[in-house]
Parts: C-alpha cells; structure tokens; sequence
C-alpha cells in the first residue's frame, strides 16, 4: 500500500523569489513529492552533455548559443587500455563575466581537477569561474581510457553567465554552447613475440641417454609480454625446461633461452610442438610453437619361443631341443654367456657369437636327462649389455613310469538277502605311464562273490575297474579277496580284501500303548505324528496304515521306509460334537519278524459360547469435534477359547476402536473393547460393528449411534450508527450476544478496535464465560466524541478458538461554537476534497491552508484502523493536491483524516472501487 503525490505550493510559488530553492518531501512507505529545480548553475550541472541530452542547458536557454565556444585539447596522441592523460576545457564567451561546465565519457574514466568535482559520473564545476581578460575560464582534468581497446568519445557544454544568480528569466542572457564531440581510439598494446628456430632436430639417439638443446625467446614488441608454455605431450621422452614459471612477463626487447631435452627411455621415431601461449594483441603472436623431433634406438633380442616343453621322457633317456634367436632392433646386441638353472637340464652346445648387429641370428642347443617319475622346470637365461631387456626361457620335461593305486578292503555296500548286488573295486594308475593288468582271480570261502568284467589297460593317471557280483544268503558280512599282476615296478603283485553285506528290515513304531491327541474344538482339527522306524539294513515297504473310527479320525502316510530312516503317519482329529472319541492306529509291512503294529488314540471335543455386552451402543450427545468413549464387554462361557478374527466398523468418519489387541479369549474369561465417537458435524451419526469369530455362528453385529451438536453465535445488530452527537456528551446502545447452536460456546474477550477512541463498552458478564445453548448475554456499546468529525470503529466478541465476530461502529462528533472554540479566522485547516469518488484505485487529496503548518494524512479502514499514514511536513499556505494510490487496498469505504498542529483535525470519506 502507498501514496504517490505531488505537493504544489500555490501561494508559496508567488511569493518566491527569482533564483527559487529545491523543495523535497520524501514520504517512506506512502511515496515521494517532488518540487522543480530552477537553479543549479551554484553546485555545477550535470546531464547536460551530448550524452545523455539533446536539449543542452536548457535551464537558461533552450539553444545553444554560438557566442559561447567551448574546447577541448590534450597533448597525447595514442591511447591504450588503461592510460591516462590530462586534458583542458575552455569555456569563452566575449559578452559574459563567467562561465561553467559539464564533461561527461562515453565509457572511460575521468578525474577531477580544481575547480571541478565528480557528479553522477560526470565532470562539473564546485561554482561558476569568472572569466579571464581573454573573456576565457580554464579547467583541467584526467581522462583514464577504458581497459580494453576500440572507441570512446568526450563531451563537454558550457554556460556562459553574467554571474547574477539568475537563470535569466528565460530570455538567454546566459549562454551555453557544446564542444566538439573527442573521439578517442584506444589502441591494443603492441606485444609481440619471437623464436628463435623453427624447429629442434635431435635425431638418433640410444635408449637411456639423454641430451639438450636451447631455444631463443624474444619479446620483440613496444609494451611487455605476459608468457604460458604448454608442457609437452611426450613428456618423459621429450621435455622441456623453462627460464621461470608460467605467468612470466618478459619486457620489451628482452630475451630468455629456454632448454629442450630428448631422453629416450624407448625405441621409436618421437615427435612433439613446445607451445608458447601470450597475451599478444595479435592472433598469430598469442600462441607460437616449434616442432621438437629424435629418435631412440636399441638393440632388441628375439627368441623364437620363450618355453622349450620336453614332454614326456622315459627314465635315463636324454632328448635334445635348439632355441634360436636374433636382434631385431636398430643398435648392436651385446650377449654375456647363455646359463641354464634346475635339475635335469644342461646346454648341449652354445652360441656360436655373443655380439650380433641389427638383423643377425644365432642357437643355443638344451638337453634333458629325467632320473625319476616327476615333472622338471628349469630357467635358460640371457644377459645384455646397454641395458637391453633379455627373456628368461622357462624349461619344463617328465621323467615317466606307470604305478598302481589301490585302497583295501573295498567296501561293495549292502543287499537284501536273496537279492544279487552289482559291486566294482576301482584302481588308479598314478605314474605317468601305461599300466598293464594281468591274473585277476578271487579266494572265497563259497560261491557269494564272482568276478566278472575288468580293464586291464589303464591310461596315465586314469582309473581302472573290476566288476563283481554278490549274493547273500543270511543277514551277516562276507568277506573274499580280489589278486592280480601289473608291471609297476614297485608293485607286480596286489590283493585287496572285498567286504559286502547281507540285510533284512525292521520295523517300530515311535510311540507305544495310547496316544493321547487332546481336546480339539468343534470343527476344529488336530494333528498328531506317529514315527515309523526301520531299524534294519534293508529298505521297508508298508502294506497298509489305517486308522478306526473313521470319522471323526483320519490318517495319511508313506509306503515306504528306506533302511535306517523314519516316516511319519499323520493322524488327523476333528470332532463334530463334544465328547471323548478313541481309535485305534495300525501299520503293516514286509518285516519279516514284525510284520504288524497297533497303538490306541484317544481325543476330546470342546466348544466355546462369546456373549456382547450391552448389544447396542448409544453415545448420546457430543459436542462437535469433541471425543467420548464407551466400554463393550466380550465374555466366554464354553470349555473352548473363542478366537476373533477381525473388527470392522460400517462407519470411519465418526466412530473409532480404540483397542482393537483381544484376538482370543479363554473358556470362562472376559475382555474389553473400547469405542470412541467423535462427531464432525450437529448431525445423527448410525453405523455397525461387526466381529468375525471361529465359531459356528462366525459374525455378530453391535449397532453403534450418537448425536453431534454445536454451539452458533449470533450477534445483533451486526452494526451501530450513532449519529452526530455533541462533543463531552455521550450515546449509549446495546449488543445482544446470543448462542443459537445445539452445544456451549466460550467466550473469551470483548474488545474495542481501535484502542482509546471514543467508543467504549460494558457487560454485566464475566469474561471469559461459557454460554450454554439458547443462551445470550448483553453488551453497552457508548459513543462519546472528544473531538469534531466522523469518527469510525468496531466491537469485536473473540471465542475460545480464536474466531472473531465484529459490529462495526459509526458516529459524528459535533463541536458547538463557544468561547473556547477556535476562531474562524485562526483556523489553520479550511479545506479537504477527494475526487474521484469513488475511486478506481487513484484519486487526488485536496487540502487548503490558512497558513503553514505541520501536516499528519492517515488512510482508515472501517474498523477504525490506520492503513496507511505519513507525516507531510511542514506545508505552506494555500492548496495542496496529493495523488492517492491504492493497489493493496480491498474495495469498500474508507476514511481520509488530515491533522495540524494544534487544531482540529479533517476526515472525508471515499469508496474504494475495483
């Protein structure tokens, strides 16, 4: 919200003198008043230049004047970015006593010198010159060119004056005139650089060393040179040293010498640029560069394999293998004598040279001479000279010879009697060589084992097999032995002793007697487990497992038992009436001693019986957003627990569990379920709860009900219109607070808005205080104006949420002419006008003065607020317009109050419309 305006003195604008003053009221958060400026010549003028303007000094002249002449000069010639120079200004006219001045820059800096200060960014005279017997006034100053190059431009206009303190009414006895608009070039800083060679050759040189070379650098331009150089790519192969760090600045005509290195620490033709990055003015001088080149040379050696295998070697053979090898580098090879490390390895015959140019070849021959069954490894090695990389050749071979390998006693397992069992004895040829098998027989007391198929060639490191048959005739271990021949030369002959066993099942039952299930609800079910053992070594096969009475018994099970293991039989209970139920369990199988078993089973059917308490719920009457609780009863009379399954309520909006735990409840107990309502609205509220249970009647449903009510306030009349009324009298009317709703309100303040005005109120009531429904209390609201004028506020009743009613209030104050009053002709304030009204969002305030005086202007809403206000100062005599905007206010009618300084205030009213 503010308030934009004007202030125009009328009265005060004639009687001022030529050579008027600068008036400026600023208003903080209303806006600002402004009055003209009619003359500035005595602090300078600024903003009269070609710059900004094209109307020149038009305070004293609308045109410039050729009699005036202004000039500039400077003794430089040649701007760069950033340098300065100091030029003069003259201002001469042949009719005039004084002159000033305005010099402004396009873009570059200026200084003042005497006589002239920095305004606005421009150049202007502390007070008018007085002109020389050349009719002439001088000034100098700096200009500093701006810090990069291309155009800028110098204005500067005069005023030639008759040094009257006047602006000369208008009719151009005071002169002003431009000076010729400065062009300035501002050149870029002549920087320049130069190397000293093209390009740096190394040309060939061997892996390892190292050698430099020099690169002259000359700053060849006017102006210093900033220098960057890039390292180059290579890096360990070429490099490059420089005379100081990036960022050195070499001065004009100066040079450095900066190194270039080539070391190569590889073969191979090497070529990279040494960059050289400036801050030249010229695009071929910011960045420069040299091709840098050499080549590293070496000798390579090259073998033809860097493994000689032997392979497999029979014992106390010897083989032979040639390893050629060459130097395929470009430098000469310079060998040291060839030596062999590890057992069984030797060189046959060596190199015929140990010095080989580029290209020449030569052979070392190894032999190998096994003594024994294992692998060999062993390392041929070369040594070079000039630090060439020679391989080392990895040698490996096998000394080979067959061995057996076999476990005794072999174990073929287990078989019914009766029943043939296929076996096989494995045995593993662990050499390195054929095995060969021959002889194979079997020593027994009987016929239960017989020998059938075998290999009798078994690969190195390969398995073999025997095959067998056996055949039990009693439930006991037997016992044969498998011989046989190989040409292993540690074991030519082996027996293995061969155990196998004859089995039987055996069948027992985990429980023994009764078997007590225990009470199970009706229509329940209950599970019980019997373990089925086989005790024997063979595998057992059930022929039936049954259970008696069927229903209100059942059962499922395996027909089959594996030798050692375990089943279970699952017998299920599930009664259909309360009582004790027994029956009786059997299993029969292929156990030949044992073949039945039997156990008696005993089970109980209980009941449960949930009771609700009370069936119904009724809350009654809640105040809205209030929460009342009621307690629901849940009771178990049976032998069995009831279980809940789940709670449901019809109805979310109003009614709630509180706690909703209880899931079961055992015979003879009780629980409690706890529900809250909570009424949004003075409404009827009906709604169910539903409870599913395991019993045979799963769902019972309880009817849930309650009432809401609310409190309404209902203020009477909702506003006050006192009238006019004599100042020091009073009026008195009454407000009526009345409850309207279905529930108690409370009531915590009454208050009158705005504080010290001149309504005021009374009740006989305590505040705060509850009023029940129906109820009402009253309220005196009294008008006694102090003072003359329309005068606004409002009665506000504040709840205990915080909720406010109002009753806005009006009156008029009547000041009755007395011996006290103030005169007519003493009145200060005689005047106060809006138009438009209404207003769309701007109107004009008028106010009429008697004399000058302090001003205070406020801006009321109808409830007596102040909205806006701004002290105006202090305003001279006569008509006053302040423009009024609006943009934050909302539509509806408001109050204009002006107040002076010891006299009675002003108030209009205006409608705010948009």
């Amino acid at each position: 919200m503010s308030v934009i305006g004007r202030v125009l003195s009328i009265s005060s604008l004639r009687q001022a003198r030529m050579g008027s003053f600068l008036v400026l009221i600023a208003l903080a958060s209303i806006g600002s008043y402004a009055v003209l400026d009619t003359n500035a010549r005595q602090g300078g003028i600024t903003g009269q230049t070609q710059k900004t303007t094209n109307a020149g000094c038009s305070c004293h002249c609308s045109s410039a004047n050729s009699a005036t002449s202004v000039g500039l000069t400077t003794a430089t010639t040649i701007f760069y970015p950033g340098t300065s120079a100091t030029f003069t200004v003259t201002v001469s006219n042949s009719s005039e006593a004084g002159g000033g001045i305005d010099i402004a820059a396009y873009s570059g800096s200026l200084t003042a010198g005497s006589g002239l200060y920095l305004s606005s960014g421009e150049l202007t005279h502390s007070s008018p010159q007085t002109f020389d017997a050349s009719h002439t006034a001088t000034w100098q100053f700096t200009y500093t060119a701006p810090s990069t190059a291309g155009w800028d431009t110098i204005y500067a206009t005069g005023n030639a004056v008759n040094l009257n303190g006047q602006n000369g009414n208008g009719d151009c006895s005071d002169k002003w005139n431009w000076a010729s608009k400065y062009i300035i070039q501002v050149l870029p800083q002549p920087r320049r650089l130069a190397l000293g060679r093209p390009s740096i050759a190394f040309g060939q040189l061997r892996v390892g060393r190292r050698k430099a070379d020099s690169l002259l650098v000359t700053s060849t331009g006017t102006f210093s040179i900033t220098i960057n150089s890039e390292a180059m790519k290579t890096g360990s192969q070429l490099g490059y040293v420089a005379p100081g760090s990036n960022g050195r600045t070499l001065n004009a005509g100066a040079s450095e010498v900066d190194s270039v290195i080539f070391a190569p620490t590889s073969r191979g033709t090497f070529s990279d640029s040494l960059i050289f990055t400036t801050n030249s003015d010229t695009i071929p001088d910011q960045r420069k560069g040299i091709a840098v080149s050499g080549q590293g040379i070496q000798a390579v050696f090259s073998s033809s394999s860097s493994t000689l295998a032997f392979g497999n070697l029979r014992m106390n053979q010897t083989g032979l293998l040639p390893l050629p090898f060459s130097n395929t580098g470009d430098d000469t090879l310079f060998l040291q004598t060839p030596t062999i490390s590890g057992s069984g390895f030797t060189i046959s015959q060596q190199p015929h040279v140990l010095t080989l140019p580029p290209g020449i070849w030569d052979t070392v021959i190894v032999q190998f001479a096994p003594t024994s069954r294992v692998g060999y490894t062993g390392t041929l090695s070369f040594a070079a000279l000039n630090g060439v990389t020679t391989p080392s050749i990895a040698l490996s071979g096998n000394g080979v010879a067959p061995q057996v390998q076999s476990t005794t006693p072999a174990l073929l397992g287990s078989v019914r009697v009766g029943q043939p069992l296929q076996g096989t004895i494995t045995i593993k040829n662990t050499g390195n060589d054929v095995l060969h098998i021959t002889s194979p027989a079997l020593t027994q007391s009987g016929t239960k084992f017989t020998l059938g198929t075998y290999d009798a060639t078994i690969a190195a490191g390969a398995t073999g097999s025997f095959h067998l048959t056996y055949t039990p005739t009693a439930e006991k271990t037997d016992t044969a032995a498998l011989q046989f021949t190989s040409d292993d030369p540690s074991s030519a002959s082996v027996s293995i002793t061969v155990l196998a066993s004859g089995t039987l099942p055996h069948m027992l039952l985990g429980e023994i007697d009764t078997v007590v299930i225990g009470q199970v609800k009706v229509g329940g079910l209950v599970t019980r487990d019997i373990a089925i053992y086989n005790t024997g070594g063979a595998d057992l096969t059930l022929n039936a497992v049954t259970v008696s009475p069927t229903p209100p018994f059942t059962v499922s099970s395996q027909n089959y038992v594996t030798a050692g293991g375990t089943v279970y039989a699952t017998i299920s209970f599930s009664p259909a009436s309360v009582g004790i139920f027994d029956g009786v369990f059997t299993v029969s199988g292929d156990d030949p001693k044992y073949p039945t078993e039997s156990l008696f089973i005993r089970g109980s059917g209980i009941n449960s019986a949930l009771s609700i308490t009370p069936a119904t719920v009724s809350f009654g009457s809640v105040a809205v957003s209030k929460t009342a609780f009621d307690t629901i009863l849940l009771s178990n009379s049976g032998t069995a627990s009831v279980n809940i399954l789940g709670y449901k309520l019809s109805s979310y909006a109003a009614f709630g569990i509180i706690d909703s735990s209880v899931h079961q409840i055992a015979p003879g107990a009780t629980a409690k379920l706890v529900l809250s309502f909570t009424p949004a609205g003075p409404i009827a509220y009906n709604g169910t709860l539903t409870l599913t249970t395991d019993e045979a009647t799963p769902t019972r449903v309880v009817n849930v009900s309650g009432i809401g009510v609310k409190g309404a306030l209902s203020v009477l009349p909702s506003s006050i219109d006192f009238g006019p009324i004599d100042t020091g009298m009073s009026s008195t009317m009454t407000v009526s607070v009345h409850n309207t709703g279905t529930a108690a309100i409370q009531i915590s303040g009454i208050s009158i808005n705005p504080t010290g005005s001149a309504f005021s109120y009374t009740t006989k009531t305590t505040l705060p205080t509850s009023l029940a429904a129906g109820d009402s209390l009253d309220a005196d609201v009294t008008f006694a104006p102090r003072s003359g004028g329309e005068q606004i506020g409002a009665l506000s009743i504040t709840l205990a949420d915080n909720t406010t009613s109002s009753v806005a209030l009006h009156g008029s104050g009547v000041v009755k002419a007395s011996s006290n009053s103030v005169r007519a002709e003493d009145a200060i304030l005689t005047g106060l006008a809006i138009a438009p009204n209404p207003s769309h969002g701007s109107s004009t305030c008028t106010l009429t003065l008697a004399r000058p005086d302090q001003v205070h202007l406020a801006v009321i809403d109808p409830l007596g607020r102040e909205v806006m206000v701004q002290d105006l100062g202090m305003l001279s005599e006569g008509s006053h317009q302040i423009e009024l905007t609006t943009p934050g206010l909302a539509a509806g009618v408001y109050f204009v109050r002006v107040e002076c300084a010891g006299a009675p205030s002003m108030q209009s009213q205006f409608i705010l419309e948009r």
